[in-house]
């Protein structure tokens, strides 16, 4: 039996781009905590491994696609386990952080 491994991508260049601004520009220059990248986790009732097929796991990223196509969202990274993921981003000024975690969760679900 073959075990599902968890999918990372990873964009380290717009990462380590971010890194090195958070070190030059002081915390209080952002007005708002959505100026900033998020840490985001979503995760399936009960821990169950829902997104254990892969065709689970290319609805999710078919929807993170969406989104930044959309100019909605900045993505940095991500984790697909097979019940939860993790997400690195920052929504853009056209919508709020609460806007962009709705409707992906209403994509998704």
């Amino acid at each position: 039996m073959m075990m599902s491994r968890p999918l990372l991508v990873f964009f380290t260049n717009k990462l380590l781009l971010t890194k090195s601004i958070n070190k030059t520009v002081q915390l209080n220059k952002f007005n708002h905590i959505e100026e900033c990248p998020q840490f985001y986790t979503a995760t399936i009732l009960e821990w169950k491994k829902l997104l254990k097929p892969e065709k689970y796991k290319m609805i999710i990223i078919e929807s993170l696609q969406y989104l930044v196509q959309e100019k909605r969202v900045i993505i940095y990274g991500y984790v697909i386990m097979d019940n939860h993921i993790h997400l690195i981003w920052n929504p853009t000024k056209l919508y709020s952080l609460k806007h962009t975690q709705l409707s992906f969760m209403k994509f998704t679900a």
